[in-house]
C-alpha cells in the first residue's frame, strides 16, 4: 500500500494510473518469482507466499492510491 501511495504522490498527473502501473510491475515480478521457485529443491519457502503476493499486489496499490486521494484531493 505504501508503494501505491508513494507512486500517486510522485505522479505529476493521473496518480491512480501511476499507482496501478507500479502494481502491475509488482504483479509481474511476483509471478516471475513463483515460476522460478515452484520446483526448486530445497524449497525457498511455502508456495502460497508467492501466490498470495501476486494476488494482493493490485488491490494493495489501489488502496494506497485511494488513501492519497483522500489525503490530497484534486482541485
Amino acid at each position: 500500500m505504501l508503494g501505491g501511495y508513494v507512486a500517486a504522490q510522485l505522479a505529476p498527473v493521473r496518480p491512480m494510473l501511476h499507482s496501478m502501473v507500479s502494481g502491475v510491475l509488482v504483479l509481474m515480478a511476483s509471478i516471475a518469482g513463483v515460476m522460478t521457485t515452484w520446483n526448486a529443491m530445497p524449497s525457498p519457502g511455502p508456495r502460497w507466499y508467492g501466490l498470495a503476493l501476486a494476488a494482493i499486489a493490485l488491490p494493495c496499490v489501489w488502496v494506497g492510491a485511494k488513501v492519497h486521494e483522500r489525503v490530497r484531493p484534486r482541485g
